[in-house]
């Protein structure tokens, strides 16, 4: 695995005293599945900037790297504004993925009990 660091976009026009973006993030993130049982062991997010990151990190991962540039370029209420639908975007997309998921899952149960009354009938 070779790791090619991504670029970092910077507004000219931001105010140098405003505090910076920053998200933290394992090296190898970037090639991890989603995984539940992942976040369940987790540490809670206690702090908004940890929890825009982890949002921020999962978007990117979720829907492609342009966010990271829409992030730069907001300040004020039209960052909230972008914050609040990102956070409800991210949502759906995590309930829509939870209910394919959940499909799936019934689908293979169903099988698998159609599966196990052919095989007792062949028993009989």
């Amino acid at each position: 695995l070779s790791l090619i660091p991504e670029p970092i976009l910077v507004d000219e026009d931001e105010d140098p005293k405003e505090e910076e973006f920053k998200e933290k993030e394992e090296p190898q993130e970037e090639d991890m599945d989603i995984d539940d049982e992942e976040d369940e062991n987790e540490p809670e997010l206690t702090d908004i900037d940890s929890l825009f990151g982890r949002i921020a990190s999962l978007s990117r991962r979720l829907c492609g790297r342009e966010t990271e540039h829409a992030l730069v370029k907001k300040k004020g209420k039209e960052k909230d504004e972008y914050y609040g639908k990102l956070i409800l975007d991210l949502g759906n997309e995590v309930r829509s993925s939870m209910e394919e998921e959940s499909v799936a899952m019934e689908n293979l149960v169903r099988k698998l009990g159609n599966a196990e009354k052919r095989a007792e009938c062949k028993k009989l």
